[in-house]
């Protein structure tokens, strides 16, 4: 496992402009941290410049439970708001699932094999026909609701909400047909998209058969990626890269099939 830690962080654009990359980078190797990965995006409607550091600890020389004490100055002089997160931290996840089970079935297999850096603590679902799936792999299985998830839709999202997305893509004479894994909000299909991928249509049923394959692949790719954190709910494309650890602190969810339930 990588031992290294993740800074999130974000700060007005104009004192951004006045050198806090290379301050920040500066003060990293000075502590002995050999910076692995940079990720910098500037929200222009919140004039806010947003920042993922990632970099080695073997040898960094502030201990992480101290790095706020030692980073107090920097982010005073910069305005910086930030979040510190060892790449070792494993969420506790829920999935949910509704009628089909070909997403939470990959889902658990990628856990078993390590695939998925995660705890997956309970499956919850308003239909019966994942329980062997949980009892297989040890996990708990509960028939309730809980908020705060992730969404599997079975079109390339924003187009063809709600359900059939499959059959109006055909009525319409799309070429391509696609899968969106999306965060779930109060307006149907419509939240903060995550991951999407797709595919040459078909005849109905080989869009269904081949979207049933796209969407494993995409919501598998959400939960191992699962890093994008929207600085404005308003718009899909103001966001900032985040770790999982950033993006929900308590429990996170996955709906593994298409419907709300």
């Amino acid at each position: 496992m990588k031992h290294t830690a993740v800074l999130l962080l974000s700060t007005p654009v104009p004192l951004a402009r006045k050198g806090v990359v290379a301050a920040i980078t500066q003060f990293l190797v000075t502590h002995n941290g050999s910076i692995l990965h940079a990720d910098d995006h500037v929200d222009s409607e919140r004039g806010m410049f947003l920042s993922r550091l990632e970099w080695d600890l073997d040898g960094f020389d502030i201990p992480i439970t101290d790095f706020g004490e030692w980073f107090k100055p920097l982010a005073e002089q910069y305005s910086i708001s930030y979040h510190l997160a060892p790449t070792g931290y494993r969420p506790k996840v829920v999935i949910l699932v509704s009628g089909y089970d070909h997403c939470v079935a990959d889902l658990l297999y990628r856990y078993k094999s390590g695939e998925l850096a995660c705890e997956i603590v309970t499956i919850i679902s308003n239909h019966s026909t994942a329980k062997p799936l949980a009892d297989f792999y040890g996990v708990r299985f509960h028939l309730q609701y809980l908020l705060r998830t992730i969404n599997v839709h079975h079109s390339f999202l924003p187009a063809f909400i709600g359900a059939t997305p499959y059959h109006q893509a055909f009525d319409r004479g799309v070429k391509l047909i696609g899968a969106t894994s999306h965060y779930v909000t109060a307006t149907l299909d419509d939240g903060p998209i995550i991951e999407q991928d797709v595919v040459h249509r078909d005849t109905v049923e080989d869009m269904l058969r081949k979207g049933r394959d796209l969407e494993k692949v995409v919501l598998a790719r959400s939960a191992g990626t699962w890093k994008i954190v929207f600085s404005s709910i308003r718009t899909r494309r103001s966001c900032s890269i985040r770790s999982p650890a950033q993006a929900y602190r308590r429990p996170a969810s996955f709906f593994s099939s298409t419907y709300v339930f």
